[in-house]
């Protein structure tokens, strides 16, 4: 599975099991403008610019889903 920040898609969730044909499993397109993204265990987090860090359940690709956020600061990549 790979995660991708999707500016204002939001995130997506894209099974690449087989390289050459990589397909859409999921999204969480009501996030903001994600920029970048780091996943660790079930959880996604996400630099959302303006908006700050938002976390996003991942344990279901189909259907992550939006956890929390905390916007006191702008937010444009992760380490």
């Amino acid at each position: 599975i790979a995660y991708l920040a999707k500016d204002v898609g939001g995130l997506r969730v894209v099974d690449v099991t087989d390289p050459a044909t990589p397909v859409l499993r999921g999204a969480a397109t009501s996030i903001g403008t994600a920029r970048d993204v780091e996943v660790v265990g079930r959880i996604a987090y996400l630099a959302c610019g303006v908006g700050g860090l938002v976390t996003v359940d991942v344990s279901d690709p189909a259907a992550p889903s939006r956890i929390g956020s905390i916007s006191a600061w702008s937010a444009f990549g992760l380490e």
